[in-house]
C-alpha cells in the first residue's frame, strides 16, 4: 500500500474508530476475514489510483462487514494500525451509523510538540493511554465520503470534534500528509 493510500485508509479507519462501542461478545475474528478485507482495500486503492475510464457510468461500491474490518485491524497485514493505537474495534449498523473504540497513547500526542497551558490535549488531564470512543455516521456519495461525528470521548471525558481532529491528525501524519487527515475534508470513498 502506497503511503498516501495508507494515510487515507488509516484516516478513514480512525474516523470510524472515533465512534465508540464494544464489539459483540464471542466474536472470533479469522485470518480469512482479514485477507478478504485486505483484498478489498487493495482493490479500492488500485481503482483510486487508476484514471477513471470515460465509459464509467456510475461509481463502483465495495461492501464489507464490521467483522472483516475488525479482523483486518486484529491481524494488521499491512501495518495499517499506527503505533500508539491498540485494539481498534468497529461496529457498523444500518444507515452508515458507526460506533468504534481504540486505546490511544494520549501522552505521545501531548509530547509530540510544545503545547500551551490551555491546549485541549493538556486539558484532558490523562496520563499514558486511554480509550477513545466515537459515534457518528459515515456518508458516501459521488465517490466521496464524510464522517459526521455525533459524540466522542477520551477516557470517559467528552471531547469536541477539534480535540478528536488533533488525535486523528497525530496518528495519520505522513510525509505526504504532514498535518494528518482533516475530518472537515471530504475524502475518497470508493470508485
Amino acid at each position: 500500500m502506497d503511503p498516501m493510500g495508507r494515510a487515507v485508509f488509516v484516516a478513514g479507519a480512525l474516523c470510524v474508530l472515533a465512534a465508540g462501542s464494544v464489539l459483540r461478545a464471542g466474536q472470533d475474528l479469522t485470518k480469512t476475514e482479514a485477507d478478504s478485507m485486505a483484498r478489498k482495500v487493495a482493490a479500492i486503492i488500485a481503482r483510486g489510483n487508476a484514471p477513471t475510464p470515460a465509459s464509467a457510468s456510475r461509481p463502483l461500491s465495495t461492501s464489507f462487514t464490521d467483522r472483516e474490518v475488525n479482523a483486518y485491524f486484529k491481524y494488521d497485514p499491512h501495518g495499517v494500525v499506527p503505533v500508539g493505537v491498540v485494539a481498534p474495534k468497529v461496529v457498523i449498523t444500518q444507515g452508515g451509523h458507526v460506533e468504534a473504540q481504540a486505546t490511544v497513547d494520549i501522552e505521545a500526542i501531548r509530547k509530540s510538540k510544545p503545547r500551551g497551558l490551555l491546549d485541549p490535549i493538556n486539558l484532558l488531564a490523562l496520563v499514558g493511554s486511554a480509550d477513545v470512543h466515537v459515534t457518528g455516521t459515515l456518508v458516501a456519495a459521488n465517490g466521496k465520503g464524510t464522517f459526521q461525528m455525533a459524540s466522542a470521548n477520551v477516557g470517559g471525558i467528552p471531547i469536541s470534534k477539534t480535540v478528536l481532529q488533533m488525535i486523528i491528525a497525530h496518528y495519520t501524519a505522513t510525509a505526504e500528509l504532514p498535518d494528518g487527515f482533516d475530518l472537515a475534508q471530504e475524502g475518497p470513498a470508493t470508485k
